[in-house]
């Protein structure tokens, strides 16, 4: 298998993106594309790419994305479950790194 090929652990069709900013993580990505840059403001990029549209979704359970410590923070539980709640249903999200709690 070569570099850039999801291979046999994604459908068909699936591309993989990950966005770092350690330039010999990008270099070691084992499959998908690489983007060196600043995760926070890829983000922050992404997200004025999302057009709202009104979709009917499955209900979700207990979904709160509020900072009950009013520090302005959120979890990154609190954020996957935005993503889990704006996302279409065949969207799956993965993280390589805890620190993103820090966020």
């Amino acid at each position: 298998m070569h570099k850039g090929s999801p291979g046999s652990y994604l459908p068909d069709g699936t591309q993989v993106v990950m966005i770092t900013a350690d330039p010999d993580q990008a270099a070691r990505a084992p499959m998908g594309d690489a983007i060196v840059g600043d995760p926070v403001v890829a983000v922050e990029q992404l997200l004025l790419l999302v057009k709202p549209q009104p979709a009917k979704l499955p209900a979700r359970k207990n979904m709160s994305a509020s900072s009950p410590s009013g520090s302005g923070k959120i979890t990154v539980k609190q954020f996957n479950d935005v993503l889990a709640q704006v996302c279409p249903p065949e969207v799956a999200f993965t993280s390589e790194s805890p620190s993103l709690g820090n966020w």
